[in-house]
This record gives C-alpha cells, sequence and structure tokens, in this order.
C-alpha cells in the first residue's frame, strides 16, 4: 500500500491526500513533520512534506507525486483528457503555487504563530497576491471547478493554497484578500460540499487545534 508521509497542516500534503482519495487509491498516512536530518533527506531531498513510500521507495514533491499517481492509477481521471486543457490545468497549478503560495511563508509565523512580519513583507506578499489573483481572473473559470466542468488536480491544489491564503490574509491584514478573485467564495462553499474535502478539512482542523494545545494556547 501506498504511504503518504507528512501533517495535515501543509497545503501541499492537503493537495495530495485529496488527490488520492478522489481518485480511490488505497494509502497510509505516516505523521512525518518536516525534517533536516539525513534520514530524511534520503527520502525527501529538500527535508519538506510530502513525500510517499511505494514498494520500499520514496519520491518527493507533490505535483510530482500526483503525476505519479494519475499515470499508475488512470481512473477516474482528474486530469482533462485533451492535452490543451490539460497544459491549462498545469498552467492553473503553477500561478496558484508559485506565485500565491510560496510567497505567503515571508507571513506564516505572523499569521498563525504569534510571529511578526516586517512592513516590507506584508506588502510584498499582498502586492504578490494581488497580482497573481488578477492572473487567475484571466484563465479561471468555476464553471463548476476550476478549469471548467470536471474536477480536476487543479482544484485539489486550488482548494488547499486558496483557504490557506484566506485565513492567512484574514489574520495579518484584517480582511480575506480571496473575495477579491471573482467567484471564489461561491466555489469553496461548493467545494466543501465534497466528501473528500470535508475529511482533509476535519484532519486539517484536529491536527491545528491539537497544535495549538500543545502550545498553550
Amino acid at each position: 500500500m501506498l504511504k503518504l508521509y507528512g501533517i495535515p497542516l501543509s497545503n501541499n500534503y492537503n493537495k495530495t491526500k485529496l488527490a488520492l482519495i478522489e481518485k480511490g487509491v488505497s494509502f497510509e498516512e505516516v505523521a512525518a513533520p518536516p525534517s533536516k536530518e539525513e534520514e530524511f533527506l534520503q527520502r525527501s531531498p529538500m527535508g519538506k512534506v510530502p513525500f510517499i513510500e511505494v514498494d520500499g521507495r520514496f519520491l518527493a514533491e507533490s505535483q510530482a507525486i500526483i503525476e505519479y499517481v494519475e499515470e499508475t492509477h488512470p481512473n477516474p481521471p482528474l486530469y482533462p483528457s485533451d492535452p490543451w486543457a490539460r497544459a491549462v490545468c498545469r498552467e492553473v497549478i503553477d500561478i496558484i503555487e508559485l506565485y500565491m503560495s510560496t510567497p505567503a511563508a515571508r507571513v506564516l509565523s505572523a499569521a498563525f504563530f504569534g510571529g511578526t512580519a516586517s512592513d516590507e513583507a506584508k506588502s510584498d506578499v499582498m502586492a504578490g497576491w494581488e497580482r497573481t489573483i488578477g492572473a487567475l481572473e484571466r484563465v479561471v473559470k468555476f464553471d463548476p471547478y476550476i478549469c471548467g466542468n470536471q474536477f480536476t488536480i487543479a482544484d485539489c491544489s486550488a482548494f488547499a493554497h486558496f483557504g490557506l491564503v484566506s485565513t492567512m490574509s484574514k489574520n495579518v491584514y484584517g480582511r480575506d484578500v480571496m473575495e477579491t478573485l471573482p467567484g471564489a467564495s461561491k466555489y469553496m462553499e461548493a467545494m466543501m460540499a465534497r466528501p473528500s474535502v470535508q475529511k482533509v478539512v476535519a484532519d486539517q482542523t484536529a491536527a491545528f487545534e491539537a497544535l495549538m494545545a500543545r502550545k498553550g494556547k
């Protein structure tokens, strides 16, 4: 059985987990926070989560994992059959993950753990989010899914990252920047009706509450 290593607090872990559930792939979750220990790096070269284990072999990076699962478990497909439509899905994923999620790390501590972020960092991150939302507005559909009428890997990415950015922007800036993307709020509500999403969110919430309890908050 495929083993999925990581923690439910990771948006990329949740993206991968959502895809596995949607595809009906049997998997075992193994708790593994990010680490720079050599043994961990042998499994995940950048020390990040998620990573998977299949027949004693390890593969890291969420998109690589999902592409592997899509090829080895082709049904139900989580990419359109049309090559151009598949490429557009990958374009949407790249926009979300490279330009919306990655820069968010600069205000992560301030958003969730009582840390601080410089005014420069906060200004840069918000400007990046606003630019990314403008880009997404030009390419997404929400009809009803982010790339059209089929649930795809792009939806797994969008739900995981939109939710994170929504919460972070409210915590740091006092407003939900995702509300500026037309159709996003209704889309997120519709996604929450999916049993797979409900499972991922419930596990994420439980993990966050456990973390806060350990920190005495």
